[in-house]
């Protein structure tokens, strides 16, 4: 499991403004198990920079209405280009291996 970039009681999690269509539904389940296993206070969701795709954006109304129905505020900001290493958790698709 990634490591999620949260401190005591804000998830920190990022997500790939092109995010694809075919790796919306894996992101999805990815974000709500770090959500439900973490139940922190508050998330916030970092957005790499560049036009939000339709997938991304529909990754994020998923992560809205979980967090509302959980009663989790939630943040979203533009995740800058020289993020720390140790930053959000990237919610796009896992690394491809060769």
């Amino acid at each position: 499991m990634p490591s999620d970039g949260s401190t005591s009681d804000t998830l920190s999690l990022s997500l790939p403004a092109d995010l694809a269509v075919p790796d919306r539904a894996a992101t999805v389940l990815r974000m709500q198990a770090l959500v439900l296993a973490n139940r922190p206070a508050r998330v916030r969701l970092h957005l790499t920079p560049g036009p939000a795709s339709p997938a991304a954006l529909s990754v994020h109304a998923r992560l809205h209405r979980l967090c509302k129905t959980l009663g989790i505020p939630l943040t979203l900001a533009e995740q800058r280009s020289g993020a720390p290493p140790d930053g959000p958790a990237p919610l796009g698709p896992p690394p491809s291996t060769p």
